[in-house]
């Protein structure tokens, strides 16, 4: 709690229609410096390349069965990593977005539902690509998946698509800075990672390229370093 919550150790980003000062005063009158200065040590833990185990599997008191498939990508720097975020967040559009023939097929086929997304997370030293929902055949979900991947790591990522996931991801985030809470997340995000600019995060979606694409694709979406964790109904 001292580490985490520590002024030396913390961003205030307050974003809508506001008074400075009067924000600067509640600032002032409810954050309290700490009696004594806390010097804040950040360690580097050196993850291994390699995924722990490829299966999870537990039992809770769900409707449905839930899955998460995850994707182990490489941690670099801070700046870096939001970076290739937002590449990988269009990269996994292109992968089993709502447009891809991908996700066509298993919502076709009945193993996905409205449920089904995609994540990409990425810390300090860390990143994942993640996608989740229900299914009655979590397993065949993401065979579909890493097929498709191995598919597109031989040929490349298709011209088209990657045009039609790009305008798509610049309009959501065209989208987030018209949201107070969503710019609030925004400015933590870039302050974090190193960054100036709050909307340098618009350029990083404009102006990426298909090379980029395929770069990430052999970084971040490896189905070796791939693993299912299954959440199954109690009586299943």
């Amino acid at each position: 709690y001292r580490t985490f919550y520590n002024l030396n150790n913390m961003v205030l980003c307050v974003s809508g229609n506001f008074d400075i000062d009067a924000v600067l005063r509640v600032a002032d009158r409810v954050i309290k410096p700490d009696e004594k200065p806390v010097e804040i040590e950040r360690r580097h833990v050196d993850e291994p390349e390699n995924i722990c185990k490829p299966l999870v599997e537990q039992k809770f008191a769900v409707a449905a069965p839930l899955f998460q498939f995850g994707f182990k990508g490489c941690g670099g720097n801070p700046r870096e990593n939001l970076k290739n975020q937002i590449l990988d967040e269009i990269l996994a559009e292109i992968i089993a977005g709502d447009a891809s023939p991908l996700y066509r097929r298993m919502y076709d086929a009945g193993i996905i539902n409205s449920t089904f997304g995609s994540e990409i997370m990425a810390g300090r030293d860390y990143m994942c690509a993640i996608f989740s929902g229900e299914s009655r055949e979590p397993e065949r979900v993401a065979d579909e998946i890493k097929a498709e991947v191995a598919r597109m790591r031989r040929e490349g990522v298709d011209k088209k698509m990657f045009e039609l996931c790009r305008r798509a991801t610049y309009g959501r985030y065209i989208g987030m800075y018209t949201r107070t809470a969503s710019v609030a997340g925004l400015m933590s995000a870039v302050y974090f990672a190193g960054m100036d600019d709050m909307y340098a995060l618009l350029d990083i979606v404009a102006n990426a390229t298909l090379d980029q694409m395929n770069e990430r694709l052999q970084i971040a979406f490896n189905p070796e370093k791939s693993a299912l964790s299954i959440v199954r109904p109690l009586d299943e």
